[in-house]
């Protein structure tokens, strides 16, 4: 299905261009495909993610979504969304939409409440914030929900939140009642009945990447978090921390690293390693193999040398901690695989944070 719309998409495009320039850049041409599928299949519902902010995404050209969700605003792609949190707050609440039911996570930053709550004026939409995730009556024990983190108790909130609104749609006024003004000066969300189904999806949700550990061999576990801005490092520093274990005694802690675009990657570090003890830090350029040719595994948005370059001059400019570089991603895991083998009695902790594609690699070697 993949193939063939992509390639009938594509050659309707270039038939009809006047110019180079008339065709999308290749997040606009996905977005566009998978419209196109979600249409001419009969889709009955799509969860759409924006790509860069909000308003003037390409994703936003729907005009009618009946449910909006914003989740924990944050620094990010400043150069295009502003460099102040209402810069991003405006942009990130630009796809609420008139008579739809926009809901946000309840632990945004205080300066963004006020954008928030006059955009929700501005688009004619009603605004909620979902609440605390200890709200909800789990019945019990929550440690088989796999929901570990707070991060992901936050969002596991918004999602229950998001499928019930979209559940209840039809009857929104009546349920709207029942939302109590929160301390932010926005309605808080109903507190929905968690049922077992609710419990069952939760438990069987996988999502890689992210607050995700995988334990290799006896004496060699991988912490793998996607993590790449100020306020996400900082959750997955206290994640870490929590995970590290009580018991053993001779642990080493190694920091496979890196950043992409212009991010602050001393701020990020000094994070990392203020709340956790790191024995030493990797850094590789994100290219999963030198010697791949597969096109899925090169981004022609990068050159290599200048990459590994950048890598050299992290280490240069870094002089709180023992640092490596190597050259590729596969490189990095075989060398922390020979060391763990030849060293039994050492318990080897790698955490892979700074970029979901350099953990992205990370989870591609070591699934090979």
């Amino acid at each position: 299905m993949f193939v063939f719309y992509f390639w009938n998409i594509f050659n309707t495009l270039v038939s009809t261009k006047r110019s180079g320039e008339d065709l999308p850049s290749y997040f606009m041409f996905l977005t566009l495909m998978a419209f196109t599928i979600f249409i001419k299949e009969k889709v009955d519902v799509a969860i759409i993610e924006t790509g860069i902010g909000g308003e003037y995404d390409c994703t936003n050209i729907l005009r009618k979504t009946s449910i909006v969700g914003i989740t924990s605003l944050g620094f990010d792609h400043t150069t295009v969304l502003g460099n102040s949190l209402q810069e991003i707050a405006w942009q990130k609440s630009g796809i609420m939409k008139p008579s739809s039911v926009s809901i946000v996570t309840n632990n945004q930053p205080k300066e963004t409440i006020q954008t928030l709550i006059e955009r929700s004026i501005e688009k004619q939409s009603m605004l909620l914030e979902a609440p605390p995730f200890n709200s909800y009556n789990w019945n019990g024990n929550t440690t088989k929900l796999r929901v570990l983190s707070p991060v992901q108790q936050i969002n596991t909130s918004l999602a229950i939140q998001l499928a019930n609104a979209w559940i209840n749609r039809n009857n929104i006024h009546e349920w709207s009642k029942i939302c109590n003004i929160g301390l932010n000066g926005i309605k808080q969300a109903p507190i929905w009945k968690i049922t077992k189904e609710d419990q069952r999806a939760l438990s069987d949700v996988h999502w890689l990447g992210r607050n995700q550990i995988l334990n290799i061999t006896p004496n060699l576990t991988y912490f793998l978090d996607g993590a790449h801005t100020i306020e996400s490092i900082q959750l997955c520093s206290q994640w870490y921390l929590n995970h590290y274990p009580k018991t053993q005694t001779c642990i080493k802690n190694i920091l496979l690293f890196n950043v992409t675009a212009q991010r602050d990657y001393n701020t990020f570090l000094k994070i990392l390693l203020t709340e956790n003890k790191i024995d030493l830090i990797l850094l590789c350029p994100i290219f999963t193999s030198i010697c791949s040719h597969r096109p899925d595994t090169i981004n022609l948005n990068l050159i290599y040398q200048d990459e590994l370059i950048k890598c050299h001059n992290m280490k240069n400019t870094i002089n709180f901690c023992n640092i490596e570089v190597f050259n590729s991603v596969e490189q990095t895991i075989k060398h922390i695989e020979l060391c763990s083998s030849s060293e039994k009695n050492i318990f080897y902790q790698v955490l892979v944070t700074g970029s979901l594609k350099l953990v992205g690699g990370v989870l591609e070697v070591l699934q090979s």
